[in-house]
């Protein structure tokens, strides 16, 4: 689904539903390496959409074993990604 329909969808869904905050989500799995093994983790990563500015984007990601990884929320994608703390899946 491009970019403009899921605007268009959010744009409906905080009209219609009454919703003030909305997020559209996109998952991965990915393998890692860590120090002592692999690791399978989910990413998810939320975008507000444009109108959201500065906190557009926000990631996390959890490990197959608990362990959580998060960041701060920022207006694109590069910037999200370098500020996770990956570290944290390995501890």
């Amino acid at each position: 689904m491009n970019e403009v329909k899921i605007v268009e969808i959010m744009k409906k869904l905080k009209k219609e539903a009454g919703f003030y905050e909305l997020y559209h989500k996109t998952s991965f799995i990915g393998y890692r390496h860590t120090r002592n093994e692999d690791q399978e983790v989910s990413i998810d990563i939320l975008d507000a959409g444009p109108e959201a500015g500065d906190i557009r984007y926000a990631c996390s990601a959890t490990s197959e074993d608990g362990k959580v990884a998060t960041g701060n929320n920022g207006p694109s994608l590069d910037i999200v990604l370098a500020t996770v703390h990956w570290q944290d899946l390995d501890k």
